[in-house]
C-alpha cells in the first residue's frame, strides 16, 4: 500500500497530472454521476431521473455507471436515452485507470470500489454524485452555488452516527487519528457525524489528487472494512492524504429519520420481548439551513416486483443524544432493534401536526382580556401555532407565506417588540429553524434519556394543508414507479430476477 502511495505522490507532482486536469477543466461541464445497474439500482434510478428531469427542470447532463455487462442490456440503454437525456451510460468495468502503471495488483470494480472509481472516470468538472436511491429534493443546481462548495470546492453531508470509524482506519493509511479527525472535523461546523456518502458535490478538477487517494483507500476494501462502514468515509481520509482536510467540508445539520411502523422488531432488553417500533429505512439529508435537501431510501429502495413500504413517519434532525441512546445497535436505552435493525419506540417522538381548522377571534373581544387581545385579528392562530412549531423543529412542512404574511403581526405580539426585531434581523422569520441548529440542540451527549423528538407522519405531507417542493417531489417519486410499471418494457433490466 505504501509502494501505491508513493506513486500517487509522484503522479500528482508530474506534469502528467497537470495535464489532466487542464483537460478536464478545458472540455468537461457540470453534471450528475449515478452509479446503478440491476433491477433494482435501475428501478431506482428511473424514479430519481423522473424526479430530477420533470420536477426540477434539471438539464445536466447524467453520466449512468454500472458495473459489468450482467447489470445491463442494450434495450435499457436506449430507454435511458430517450426519456432521460443529456445522458451517458457506461460499464465502469471496461475502463482502465488514466495511469496505466499505478495499481499492479487487480483492483476489482465492483460496489463502492466501482462508485469511487467512477470520480476519476467522469467527463465532469464538477459532479453532484448521487447514489440511485437518493432523490434531490432541491434543485440540483443549488447545491453547486452553496458557499461553502465555492469557497472549497466539496459538500458532503451527514451520517447519524458519530465516531463509527475505528482509529485503525486513520493508521492504516499513515495517517495520525487524533489530529486528523481535529481537521476533519473542523470543516463540519458545529456537527460532529461521520460521513453519509449516498450524496455529495465535489470539484473533481480542483480535487483530482484527493480522489485519487480516495481511490487508493477503496481499492483493496478487506483491509480496512472492520475499521469504517465502506466508502462512507474513505472520502475526508482521502482529502487528508492529499493534505486537503481543511478543504473537506460537510454540512452540520445531522439526517432526520425516514420510518415505517413494524410489530415485532423492537427488543425490549429487560424482557426479551418484542413488540411494535418505528423502523429506520431511510434519510432526509438537509442543506445547511435546514431546509430538506435529498430523500436517501438507504434500507427500504424501490423495487418493480414488490410495493415500496409507506414512508410513513418522518423526524426533525436527530440530536446526538436520542441517536445514541435509541437508534444505534449497541444503544444506552431500554429498547433496540433486531435482528439487526434500527428501531426505535412511538414514545421516543413528539408526533406534531397542522390544525386545519381556521380559529380567528374577533376584534371586539374585550380590550383587557390579554389572552383575547393576543388572539385578536384575522390571523388563524391554532393552525399558525401547529405550523409554525413544525418549521421551527426542521420538519418538512412547506412554506405557507400567506398564512406567514397574515400572521406577522400575531407574532410580533407573542414575541415582543425587541423578540420580533431579533427574529427579523437573524433570519428567523424566513428560517425559524435556524435558531435551534446548533451544536447544544444536536450534539451534546449523555447517559440520561433524551427528550422525544418532533416528527410528523406522511400522510400529513400527502395531503397536506401547505403544498410545495418537497411535497411535489415525494409524490412525484410515488408516480414515476406507476410510470415505469407501465414503461418496464422499455427498460428489460428492470423485470429480471434480483
Amino acid at each position: 500500500m505504501e509502494g501505491i502511495r508513493q506513486k500517487i505522490e509522484q503522479h500528482v507532482a508530474s506534469g502528467a497530472y497537470q495535464e489532466r486536469v487542464e483537460s478536464l477543466r478545458a472540455n468537461g461541464t457540470r453534471g450528475i454521476i449515478i452509479n446503478a445497474g440491476g433491477p433494482k439500482l435501475i428501478t431506482n434510478l428511473i424514479v430519481t431521473l423522473k424526479v430530477l428531469r420533470e420536477v426540477w427542470k434539471s438539464t445536466l447532463p447524467v453520466e449512468v455507471v454500472y458495473q459489468g455487462a450482467a447489470e445491463m442490456d442494450a434495450a435499457t440503454v436506449t430507454g435511458l436515452l430517450k426519456h432521460f437525456a443529456p445522458l451517458r451510460v457506461y460499464d465502469i468495468q471496461a475502463t482502465l485507470h488514466p495511469v496505466a502503471d499505478l495499481y499492479t495488483r487487480h483492483v476489482e470494480l465492483r460496489s463502492y470500489t466501482g462508485k469511487v472509481f467512477s470520480l476519476l472516470q467522469t467527463q465532469f468538472k464538477e459532479a453532484l454524485l448521487l447514489d440511485a436511491d437518493s432523490m434531490p429534493l432541491q434543485q440540483p443546481d443549488f447545491f453547486f452555488q452553496h458557499p461553502e462548495y465555492l469557497a472549497h470546492g466539496s459538500l458532503f453531508f451527514p451520517d447519524a452516527w458519530t465516531h463509527a470509524v475505528r482509529d485503525e482506519a486513520f493508521s492504516t493509511f499513515g495517517l495520525d487519528p487524533g489530529s486528523t479527525r481535529e481537521k476533519l472535523t473542523a470543516g463540519k461546523s458545529y456537527g460532529r457525524r461521520d460521513t453519509e456518502s449516498g450524496q455529495f458535490v465535489i470539484d473533481v478538477c480542483r480535487h483530482l489528487d484527493a480522489l485519487e487517494y480516495v481511490f487508493w483507500i477503496n481499492a483493496y476494501p478487506a483491509m480496512y472494512q472492520s475499521y469504517m462502514w465502506g466508502d462512507k468515509d474513505s472520502f475526508g481520509l482521502g482529502f487528508a492524504s492529499a493534505g486537503k482536510a481543511s478543504h473537506f467540508i460537510q454540512v452540520a445539520v445531522p439526517p432526520a429519520g425516514v420510518f415505517k411502523w413494524t410489530l415485532d422488531m423492537l427488543l425490549i432488553k429487560a424482557t426479551g420481548a418484542r413488540v411494535p417500533g418505528w423502523q429506520l429505512i431511510g434519510f432526509l439529508q438537509h442543506d445547511s439551513w435546514g431546509r430538506p435537501a435529498f430523500l436517501h431510501r438507504t434500507i427500504n429502495k424501490y423495487r418493480l416486483d414488490e410495493t415500496p413500504s409507506a414512508l410513513q413517519l418522518i423526524s426533525a434532525p436527530m440530536p446526538r443524544k436520542w441517536v445514541e441512546y435509541y437508534l444505534a445497535h449497541e444503544n444506552q436505552g431500554p429498547t433496540r432493534g433486531v435482528p439487526w435493525d434500527y428501531v426505535v419506540p412511538d414514545s421516543a417522538f413528539q408526533r406534531l401536526s397542522i390544525n386545519p381548522a381556521v380559529h380567528r377571534t374577533h376584534e371586539g373581544n374585550d380590550p383587557h382580556d390579554e389572552k383575547a387581545s393576543l388572539l385578536s385579528g384575522p390571523c388563524p392562530a391554532v393552525t399558525f401555532l401547529d405550523y409554525w412549531q413544525m418549521r421551527e423543529s426542521s420538519l418538512p412542512i412547506d412554506r405557507n407565506l400567506e398564512l406567514e404574511q397574515t400572521c406577522l403581526p400575531f407574532l410580533g405580539r407573542m414575541l415582543g417588540e425587541a423578540g420580533l426585531s431579533e427574529y427579523q434581523e437573524k433570519g428567523w422569520i424566513e428560517n425559524p429553524q435556524l435558531q435551534f441548529l446548533n451544536a447544544e440542540c444536536l450534539e451534546s451527549v449523555g447517559h440520561a434519556a433524551p427528550n422525544p423528538i418532533p416528527a410528523m407522519g406522511m400522510g400529513d405531507l400527502l395531503k397536506p394543508p401547505v403544498e410545495g417542493p418537497f411535497v411535489v417531489a415525494v409524490r412525484a417519486a410515488y408516480e414515476a414507479l406507476d410510470w415505469l410499471h407501465a414503461h418496464a418494457d422499455e427498460f428489460p433490466i428492470v423485470k429480471g430476477k434480483v
